[in-house]
Formats: structure tokens, sequence, C-alpha cells
């Protein structure tokens, strides 16, 4: 068949009467597309945007301050969908680190301590209020599991087993964790990422994929946060659209700088992130209230804005409640960073 004919077989293909043939039975079942619906884990959000589809492909960008918790937001939504009984199937979860600061395996700590302390709080304790019901003290001596103090503590042995529990969980996640490290996946290379990315796609069967945070990428030479949005966000929007899959990035990134009520300025999503985007959250976080995290729909093309707020444990980082419309009014607490007995100065 010669060229011009394949070309108007396509073009044909592309016609809206084409595309309308068997219209009901493309859509399918909509209980069983309900089914495979991927979660963010927080009803509001959820119902608002229908979850996230895995087979039309969706391009999400997490935004916000530094020191926003974007990475903590992040981190839950892993075990949220890691953890939702109705997904049968979970998906396989490319998780790309581009901060020198962290890596696979604290990231891989993080989820552990998230893991073991939502286990914990399962148990009754709280270091949200003023006194631990399990504990029965001014501070939990349990929730004291963060990627930071877990090598360092003396662990119970409640914290023992919450924290073997939550390793035999996360062993049989499907989720890769690749890092900043030329052994780790050498992140920061976009071209070589893309290549490792399809290969994944292709052999692993990987349909979702992460970048935190995208503006670390580096492409031989100093460029503006507006330049490197420049260069990578029309590569995972083209990556998402020609394989349909799902990528969350999370950035600062901006045209430019919005101020904080603090009045320091932090870097946005941007203008051209957000064109492309299906949805942009963004998360909040107010260090004087560090029980309290926040979650909002800043634009997307399912739903309008919306604002939620959760309560957190502020160690481990994990939202253990429901999120909810107002802020919740919690009593003053002094929270612990960890055990102190266990510090050696």
């Amino acid at each position: 068949m010669n060229t011009e004919q394949e070309r108007m077989r396509y073009i044909a293909s592309q016609s809206i009467q084409k595309l309308s043939e068997n219209t009901f039975e493309k859509w399918g079942n909509p209980i069983q597309n309900r089914e495979l619906l991927i979660p963010y884990g927080y009803k509001p959000i959820d119902k608002a945007l229908y979850g996230i589809d895995p087979f039309e492909g969706e391009f999400i960008v997490i935004q916000g301050p530094e020191k926003g918790r974007k990475s903590t937001i992040l981190h839950n939504i892993i075990c949220n969908i890691m953890q939702y009984q109705r997904l049968k199937e979970k998906p396989v979860i490319v998780f790309d680190i581009l901060e020198s600061s962290s890596g696979p395996a604290k990231v891989k700590d993080t989820l552990l301590c998230m893991l073991a302390s939502q286990y914990l709080i399962e148990q009754g304790h709280r270091s949200d209020v003023g006194v631990c019901p399990a504990c029965n003290g001014q501070r939990c001596r349990e929730l004291t599991l963060s990627s930071r103090s877990v090598r360092f503590i003396t662990k119970t042995q409640t914290q023992k087993r919450a924290l073997a529990r939550a390793l035999d969980a996360i062993n049989k996640w499907t989720l890769y964790l690749f890092g900043p490290g030329i052994d780790e996946g050498n992140t920061r290379n976009l071209e070589g990422s893309v290549r490792r990315w399809e290969w994944m796609h292709q052999n692993l069967g990987a349909t979702f994929f992460i970048q935190d945070h995208i503006q670390q990428y580096y492409f031989g030479k100093v460029m503006s946060d507006y330049e490197k949005q420049q260069a990578v966000v029309p590569v995972i929007s083209t990556f998402v659209g020609n394989h349909h899959v799902v990528d969350i990035a999370l950035s600062q990134l901006s045209l430019g700088t919005r101020k904080d009520k603090e009045g320091r300025q932090y870097a946005t999503g941007g203008a051209q992130m957000a064109a492309e985007a299906n949805t942009v959250l963004q998360s909040g976080y107010d260090e004087d209230s560090p029980t309290v995290v926040q979650l909002s729909i800043v634009e997307s093309r399912y739903s309008g804005k919306l604002t939620v707020y959760g309560r957190i444990d502020p160690t481990s980082g994990l939202i253990f409640s429901e999120m909810e419309y107002d802020v919740p009014h919690l009593p003053e607490v002094t929270v612990s960073a960890g055990a102190e007995e266990d510090m050696p100065f």
C-alpha cells in the first residue's frame, strides 16, 4: 500500500463518524469502570475529580511553596493507592526523585514510617491532642517515627511490631524508586529518564509516573526555572499523551513569584504547566499549626476550585483523618520530633 493510501486511511479514521462507531460499547460498563479508577484517597477530591483515570492519560501537577508539604501529599497519595481495597490491580508506579537531599532509600523509609504510624493511630495513639489516649502522657511515646529519626531512636516493642507490619505491606507494592545518583537512576537526566519510562511502560506495564521536583532537571548548563519549565513540560505532556499514562509532577517552577501570608516569595506551578496539566493541586502547611495540612484543587478540566484540610501526624507526615472543608479546631499541643532519651547529645 502506498503512502497516499495510508494517509487517506489514517485521516478517515479520525472523522467524527468513525470515532462515533460503537460509542456505548467503547464507554464500557460504568460499574466496572469505577472499580478501575485510581483514588487520591480523599473523598472531596475524588468526588470532584472522579479520581484518576488510568486509561485516558492524565497529567497532574502538585505545586506549592517550599516546605509546603508537596512531597508529603504525594507520599500519602501513594499509600492511599496501594492500600485501596477496591482497586484490584494496583498500578505499576515509577517514582523519580530528583532532589539530592532525598533518594530511594529515604523515601522508602518515609513510606514505611507513614504506614507504621497509621497502624499506631489505629491502636489509639494520637499526636494532635493534649494527652495521647493510648500513652496517657502529654506526648505520644510511639508516634516518633520519621525517615530522620528511625535510625537513631531505640524502638519500642509496639513500634517494632508496627514497622514489621508496614514492611511486610510495602514489600507487596508495585513501586519502583529512582534517585539522582548515577547508580540510582540518574533522574536529573530527562532524556535518559524518558528512555527508562518507555522501557518500563513497554516491558513492565508501568502506567503511573511521578517526578519530584521537576525544577531539578539538569541540561548541562545554567538555566532559569522558566527555561527548565519550557524544556520539561512538553516532554512529560507528550509522553502522557502518546502512551495514555498517568503522570504526577511536583513543581515550584513559575513565570513569576507569589507571596505567602508572611511575605515570603515562592515559586508556583506556572502558566505553561497549568495549561498542559489536566489538574493542578496545591498543598499548604503552616509550621505554626503542624497538625493540619491543606490540599486545594487550583485548576482542573473536571471541576471547579476546592480546598480541604486534614489532620496530620507531623513527625511521619501521615494524613490520618478524613479531609474536611473547614480547618479542624485542635487543642494546642507540643509536638515531639523524637524520643529525647535516645539522643546522643
